[in-house]
């Protein structure tokens, strides 16, 4: 297992990949939150008839080919809501779930490895937001129609918003903070009119500084402290350029709803509608223009990792992933070659001689093995790995620019 051999075996191919190669890459229940271009988190739960409900908690690291359960419950009342989940990186998240009828908000700080009850219990909570692990915001919803609003400020809980004015608990409600003391929330009002929120004193109170009555709001995004953008029905597209104070439209030739908009950087953006609609703009969201896309599926949401990869999941739970946004020079078809695989002792890996450093993690994002690199005369590697138990592993090889991944299977 300890040995590293490194011979020549393989000729590098060189090709140019285009923008719109969108790739099927599984089926996702419930909610999706990406956090890297490997890593996500997803949940969801089943009816056990007359035994309840069973939900889980389910997370990958190998660009969401595969998913393992972190966390799951079970019983007459166990539950969770379908955005119950929120994680601010890899390692820092959160999530509700209903436990004999009352709801309870847990915390992770390493990537689901264990859970922390943050004492929130009581409501069941439709919306999550966090800005870090100690600063975020929790939204519910209480008979006859009363929204609550309540703030997790380092450990301390307040109810800041308690009103039926607004519908903080509906499926389009987002709440996205610039820092701990300056947030949005794009909601519906009482006559299903399109609202955005502001705060500057981290919530205690809120003001309106859009209201749309032929619209609703979807998604809202800043990619500065300065500049934002928040989505909604009928191809609806509105910008800021002075921390939310004053909203303009942009103009675009599609009506379909907008569900999600996210940006790798400050120019670069993709926004996702229905009928398989996916927009691109590389200006800074002045002007959009349509992708290619592979079907007419209604897209949901979407995430932008780095100029890496780029993300969309559909409503019907088809998730697609494009890792070729800019035009790269790789290996052919930008892949490794492994074999064998399934195996028993040993793989051998041919690879570009510019990468330095091999893992071998196990399915929770464990680091098992680790090999550095320090020959660079060849393009074959080949791993000894006959202490390593059976099972399904991801491997990822690193160079400078980037990181390869792939999963392997011991037998």
């Amino acid at each position: 297992m300890k040995n590293l051999l490194v011979v020549i075996a393989m000729t590098i191919g060189v090709i140019v990949q285009s923008q719109t190669d969108w790739d099927y890459v599984s089926h996702i229940n419930s909610s999706l939150v990406i956090t890297d271009k490997y890593t996500g988190y997803y949940h969801y739960f089943e009816e056990l008839g007359s035994h309840g409900f069973v939900y889980y908690l389910k997370k990958s690291i190998d660009g969401m080919s595969t998913f393992s359960t972190i966390r799951s419950n079970s019983g007459m009342f166990a539950c969770c809501t379908l955005d119950a989940i929120y994680f601010c990186d890899n390692d820092i998240g959160f999530f509700a779930e209903l436990d004999q009828g009352s709801s309870m908000v847990y915390r992770t700080v390493n990537g689901g490895l264990t859970w922390q009850n943050l004492g929130l219990g009581g409501f069941f909570s439709n919306r999550l937001y966090f800005l870090n692990q100690d600063f975020g915001f929790l939204s519910f919803k209480l008979p006859p129609g009363t929204s609550l609003l309540l703030r997790y400020d380092y450990g301390n809980d307040t109810i800041i918003m308690n009103t039926p004015d607004y519908d903080l608990s509906a499926f389009t409600t987002k709440i996205y903070f610039l820092d701990t003391a300056t947030g949005f929330i794009i909601t519906t009002n009482n006559l299903n009119h399109g609202v955005i929120l502001k705060t500057t004193d981290s919530g205690d109170n809120w003001y309106e500084v859009n209201i749309n009555e032929n619209n609703t709001f979807r998604d809202i995004y800043f990619v500065s402290d300065s500049t934002g953008f928040v989505i909604g029905s009928n191809g609806l597209i509105l910008k800021t350029n002075n921390i939310g104070e004053n909203w303009i439209e942009v103009s675009i030739n599609y009506s379909e709803t907008l569900n999600s908009i996210s940006f790798f950087d400050a120019f670069n953006g993709y926004i996702v509608g229905g009928n398989g609609l996916i927009l691109k703009s590389s200006d800074g969201g002045n002007l959009w223009n349509s992708v290619d896309f592979v079907n007419s599926d209604s897209l949901i949401y979407t995430k932008s990792v780095g100029t890496e990869a780029c993300y969309v999941l559909s409503g019907n739970g088809n998730l697609y992933r494009n890792f070729n946004l800019t035009e790269t020079n790789e290996i052919s078809n930008n892949k490794i070659n492994v074999s064998p695989n399934p195996f028993n002792k040993e793989i051998k890996i041919e690879i570009k001689p510019d990468y330095r450093n091999i893992k071998i993690l196990n399915l929770n994002g464990t680091n098992v093995i680790e090999f550095d690199i320090k020959q660079s005369n060849g393009n074959s590697l080949q791993l000894e790995l006959d202490d390593l138990p059976e099972g399904i592993y991801i491997l990822k090889i690193k160079s400078k620019e980037q990181n390869l991944i792939r999963k392997i299977v011991k037998i």
